[in-house]
């Protein structure tokens, strides 16, 4: 924490799908001087990505979405450059698309502005005119995107929002209770404030619409605790296969025969 300037964490250690260790450091909040505890929520960042595919798994077990299914299927009015990308490749940052949060991207004249909003319909177009960084399975590349049209895609495969979703499907049967999608707007108790380094000195994060604070690529709170439930679960079948599980766990086999981790 001192190396590396960090106000505030929570520490969980997990054995065998029980929790040996929960204990917070540090303070959540500066200006209050509010202590973390075990149970404060922290901003999931990308941690949040292996919900989404479990859940896209889920839908995989149940016979609604194919791994191998082109995304076209799932995005008919996708360009005609998508036709090779599978929702394996999705899942596996092999798709080849260009990161949609990219430094040029994301400022204030670029497509994806972070303080505006868009609706999804807009957010999907803007990404449908980027060009693929590479064909599919050419490479590995961690994209953003990626997870954006996966979060899409379950909401167009069951017809609910994909944070409904996990709450029904994910965080409701574990017992999360706290685990939930981003929102400014709402009380949450125990809520962390969020920070980041501007020349040298700690400032508050700075503020992100709705719109990208609620996409599937990773903007989800969570409390050490709620994390112990999801790790338990990782070592029975209560949402997935072991074999689905397995599956999840290898590196992904691309038809040239390259193999990513």
């Amino acid at each position: 924490m001192n190396q590396q300037r960090i106000p505030g964490l929570a520490l969980g250690v997990y054995i065998d799908g029980r929790i040996a260790k929960a204990q917070g450091f540090g303070t959540a909040n500066l200006e209050w001087d509010v202590p973390v505890r075990p149970d404060t929520l922290f901003q999931s960042a990308s941690i949040g990505k292996q919900f989404v595919a479990t859940a896209v798994m889920m839908l995989v077990e149940e016979g609604k979405v194919g791994l191998d299914d082109s995304i076209q299927k799932y995005f008919p009015d996708s360009p005609e450059t998508w036709k090779p990308i599978t929702v394996r490749n999705l899942l596996t940052h092999t798709s080849g698309l260009g990161e949609y949060e990219s430094e040029e991207r994301t400022k204030p004249n670029g497509p994806f502005y972070l303080r505006l909003d868009f609706t999804e319909e807009e957010l999907f177009k803007n990404i449908t005119v980027m060009a693929l960084d590479s064909k599919p399975c050419e490479r590995w590349s961690y994209r953003n995107t990626n997870y954006v049209l996966l979060g899409m895609l379950i909401q167009k495969v069951t017809g609910e929002f994909y944070g409904d979703f996990l709450q029904e499907r994910i965080f409701k049967p574990l017992g999360m209770m706290n685990t939930r999608v981003i929102s400014e707007s709402d009380i949450i108790p125990h809520r962390a404030a969020g920070y980041r380094f501007d020349k040298g000195e700690l400032k508050n994060q700075e503020w992100v619409s709705p719109t990208f604070n609620s996409r599937a690529d990773g903007a989800l709170y969570l409390t050490v605790l709620d994390l112990e439930k999801w790790d338990a679960a990782l070592y029975t079948e209560k949402l997935v296969r072991e074999s689905t599980k397995e599956q999840m766990w290898s590196p992904v086999v691309c038809a040239q025969g390259k193999k990513y981790n």
